[in-house]
């Protein structure tokens, strides 16, 4: 079963098609969810196992429920994006 804690630390994303999110904690690989905020759009997301996926058409407000290593600039649309975690 998924961990449904609140999130207790949130950055914003500056999106790169190589650089990784930041962690947090010894423990942290992959960000517990990604928050879309104004305008909505797609967002190109990098797994634990490096395979991209793009999530279109999000709507802004949106909370992607996944882990993600990385969110890249190719393929994203969306602004104000940000990396929320359980540390």
């Amino acid at each position: 079963m998924p961990d449904i804690s609140p999130t207790n630390k949130w950055v914003m994303v500056a999106v790169s098609d190589t650089v990784d999110l930041t962690l947090y904690t010894q423990r942290q690989e992959l960000t517990d969810a990604i928050y879309v905020g104004n305008g909505g759009g797609d967002v190109a997301l990098v797994d634990q196992s490096n395979d991209g996926t793009v999530f279109p058409a999000v709507p802004a407000g949106t909370t992607l429920r996944v882990g993600a290593r990385r969110v890249n600039a190719t393929g994203t649309t969306a602004t104000s994006i940000l990396a929320l975690y359980w540390v």
